[in-house]
């Protein structure tokens, strides 16, 4: 493997050199926001500059021989939203490939020079939304270029722990998150995701193919569905139709390549890449033994049928397996060997139809399928746990929208999947030992030894078998279907004013439950710079499929659902800074607790059985200042406070502290970017043997951008667990309260360095992300081990990420 170390080497030793001599271009297609139809005669021009265009019949421009660097670039046409896209970047030979969605506007007041077109509203989005672009993921501190970790910069918005990139959004639970990626809904796009949640340590979704992520934090339109808490909207870009590109890159993710270019003579276009883990080729020979490997493919293949009508294949899929041994598992454990694979895979067909410049469809039939495989060994190579898990979904799904004259807007929808959930599990007997101990405390014995000892104190065997493939256990799996439909209008009655209504109806063939969904939003502009934002709606979610299988009584289980209801006032202070305030409340109904739960003794097992009848809300308040990033300067100062409250099923009128009640989230993001190609000492330092030789190690560059985040979370509640030394088991007494005490306060500062050099024919970014600067002791939570001791569990201690991108 001497010769990845070797390129690895040459890319970074090479990154001193530079002729940038050769220009650029940026291209894409102008379309309506919510028809999908392309816009022709748009004005499109770089700020501060005379370089500009316009978009062809087609919607599609070019802005051509630019100087490779970074352009705000404008779009303009009467009768929509102005919308800029800021710090695109331009590297020589190469062209930027975009997609723009401008929305119709109906507010006309004049004499104002504030514009809002740096800040663009999530698709039919009223209140709690944020939409970025990929420059802002990729220049993101602390989030390795991951797009489910930038958004913890969110108000309310947390992570499950530094190790995961699950979000859990104002103060609701893992798993409530709804990921849809170009119409495809992925249940968890992660290597070694979870088990009916939505997290994992690595993303698999390459950010290089994102053209802009739509993210509602609450209260979101009526086509999203089966979700509790929010929605992430990845939307993907095309290939180059006009020429082939690639590039190289090293992250987080992997060490990976991506090529793309045009397809039967730019009718369509193919964008494809391919990731590996490099942990197992660095330190394979080390002796270690948990090594995670993975390896992902993702690729998105557009062809245009005529003018009117394309067809979209987008496909991702990723491998995951680790080992793990009793060294890394702990010597105290019985266990000998973890053996842990996985795979997930999402793809499918869209044919995307403009039947006229008011209406438009989108058709898509794909399938989705996780699995999970896990043998877990004792000393004496006999099966302690065994799973085999296959979760497959096909979905066809249709949407199609239609515009009045009177800019009125009819949304219509539905989906329909057939689910085959392929359940297998297996655990041992799990044996519950009685202890004694002789009288003069010199020993400690187990009964399962030649009994009774001279005064020992007497005791039995307690014995429970875990089958869960058993008797009690859904046969084999879970095959059935779910339909959905959903309607939408949006009007404007005033000008000022902005309605969208909307209505959708799920129903679960299993469980044979219905539910009807209302959502309306409403967003009345003062000014032009100033609205008042208000959402209300019902967001219904089905149990997950491994808790429908555990247990037969489990299929008549009820949809957990929220009923939300948010405020909030919105103001542009100037084009590059703007600011929200929101207030919230969020009611949970029928969550499904284990049946063990309603009892005061928490040792009660119900092998598995489930029961609707936790019930809870969440009340909080959030503020969100952000300056974009136009000039060299960008910030973001995020605060929310919250309480989160459950209601204790073991008695009626008590509540406790929801898991992730952290009350106090605080968040402040602060850039710095500068182009020094312009500055002489730099030109002049360039030209010098010994920077030629040794630049790369210096933190100057072609750009260079400086970030940090600093991260405050209030202490995460828990409950205390009592020790029992006949059983050597944790409990919780009968009438103790939950998550009374809470770990210390959670903190870290990330500091980012990314550094762009430019050739003459290709781009390099390097970057370096350090994450918990200050080597905080972040406490995540107390293991309780057997022999009676409670260890500490930490988060990421300091934690550098480094890597490159070589364009070319």
């Amino acid at each position: 493997m001497k010769w990845k170390y070797l390129l690895l080497l040459l890319i970074l030793g090479t990154s001193a050199y530079g002729n940038p001599d050769k220009p650029g271009g940026i291209r894409g297609v102008v379309v309506d926001n919510h028809t999908e139809t392309p816009l022709p005669g748009v004005n499109i021009f770089i700020l501060e500059s005379d370089i500009g265009t316009a978009s062809d019949e087609n919607g599609r421009f070019y802005l051509e021989s630019l100087k490779p660097g970074s352009y705000h670039v404008r779009f303009d046409m009467i009768g929509y939203e102005p919308q800029t896209k800021l710090n695109l970047p331009v590297s020589p030979g190469r062209d930027l490939n975009i997609n723009i969605g401008l929305v119709q506007t109906v507010l006309e007041m004049q004499n104002i020079i504030v514009t809002p077109d740096f800040f663009k509203k999530a698709k039919d989005a009223t209140i709690s939304d944020r939409s970025v672009d990929f420059t802002e993921i990729i220049n993101d501190p602390g989030s390795s270029m991951d797009v489910q970790r930038m958004m913890q910069a969110l108000p309310s918005v947390v992570s499950g722990s530094d190790q995961y990139n699950e979000i859990i959004v104002r103060g609701g639970g893992p798993g409530e998150n709804l990921f849809v990626m170009d119409h495809i809904e992925i249940p968890n796009p992660n290597h070694f995701g979870t088990q009916g949640e939505g997290g994992g340590p690595i993303g698999m979704i390459n950010p290089m193919f994102i053209n802009q992520v739509d993210f509602y934090a609450g209260s979101f339109p009526a086509r999203f569905g089966d979700k509790a808490s929010s929605v992430m909207d990845i939307q993907l870009r095309e290939g180059n139709r006009n020429k082939f590109e690639s590039e190289i890159d090293m992250s987080m993710a992997g060490l990976g390549v991506l090529a793309e270019g045009p397809l039967a003579q730019g009718k369509g276009s193919y964008l494809l890449s391919y990731h590996k883990s490099y942990l197992d080729w660095i330190i394979a020979n080390t002796g270690l033994t948990a090594i995670p490997r993975y390896y992902n493919m993702q690729g998105k293949i557009v062809y245009d049928l005529n003018d009117r009508h394309k067809l979209i294949w987008n496909g991702v899929y990723g491998s995951d397996k680790i080992l793990l041994g009793n060294d890394d598992i702990g010597e105290d454990s019985d266990i000998d060997c973890v053996d842990v694979k996985s795979h997930e895979y999402a793809g499918g067909v869209s044919w995307k139809g403009f039947w006229s410049s008011r209406d438009y469809s989108l058709l898509t039939l794909y399938t989705v399928e996780n699995r999970w495989w896990t043998d877990v060994l004792d000393f004496q190579d006999r099966a302690i746990y065994r799973q085999n898990d296959t979760e497959t979904e096909w979905v066809l799904k249709g949407d199609f929208v239609h515009r009045f004259p009177n800019q009125g807007e009819l949304t219509a929808g539905f989906s329909v999947k057939q689910l085959d959930y392929n359940f297998d599990q297996w655990a041992g007997p799990d044996t519950v030992f009685g202890y004694g101990y002789l009288l003069d405390g010199s020993d400690q014995i187990s009964f399962l030894d030649e009994w009774p000892y001279p005064g020992a104190i007497d005791a039995s065997v307690i014995v429970d078998t875990l089958e869960y493939n058993g008797e009690d256990r859904v046969d084999k799996g879970i095959y059935s279907a779910k339909y959905a439909a959903h309607l939408q209008y949006k009007w404007n009655p005033l000008r000022p004013l902005t309605v969208i209504a909307g209505l959708r109806y799920d129903y679960f063939a299993f469980t044979e439950f219905g539910s009807l969904s209302p959502r309306l939003g409403l967003s009345y502009s003062f000014t032009p710079v100033t609205k008042l934002n208000f959402g209300v709606g019902r967001h219904y979610q089905s149990p997950t499929n491994f808790t429908l299988a555990s247990h037969v009584n489990n299929r008549h289980l009820r949809d957990k659902y929220t009923d939300q209801v948010v405020i909030g006032l919105e103001h542009l202070f100037a084009r590059d800074i703007r600011a929200t305030l929101e207030v919230y409340t969020r009611k949970y109904h029928d969550i499904p607790y284990d049946k063990g739960w309603t009892t005061p003794d928490s040792m009660d097992y119900f092998d598995g059985e489930m029961v609707n009848v936790g019930e809870g809300s969440v009340n909080g308040m959030e503020i969100f200042f952000q300056k974009k990033l136009y000039d060299r300067f960008r910030w973001i100062l995020s605060y929310s406070h919250y309480i989160s409250k459950l209601d204790d099923p073991r008695f009626p009128g008590r509540q406790f502290n929801s898991f992730y009640d952290y009350r106090d989230v605080l968040t402040l993001v602060f850039g710095y970017k500068d182009d020094l190609r312009d500055r002489t000492w730099y030109r002049h330092m360039k030209e010098k043997w010994w920077y030629k030789a040794t630049g790369w190690l210096m933190p100057f560059a072609d750009e260079v951008e400086v970030s940090l985040r600093w991260r405050y979370l209030g202490g995460k509640p828990y409950t205390p667990q009592t020790y029992d030394p006949y059983t050597q088991r944790w409990y919780i007494s009968a009438q103790q309260e939950i998550n009374t005490e809470r770990v210390p306060v959670y903190h870290r500062l990330d500091l980012m360095l990314v550094r762009r050099y430019i050739f003459e024919s290709m781009n390099l970014v390097v970057f370096l992300d350090i994450q918990n600067t200050y080597n905080r002791d972040n406490i995540w939570d107390y293991a309780y081990a057997k022999d009676g001791k409670i260890e500490t569990v930490y988060q990421y201690k300091l934690f550098p990420v480094g890597g490159f991108v070589l364009e070319f």
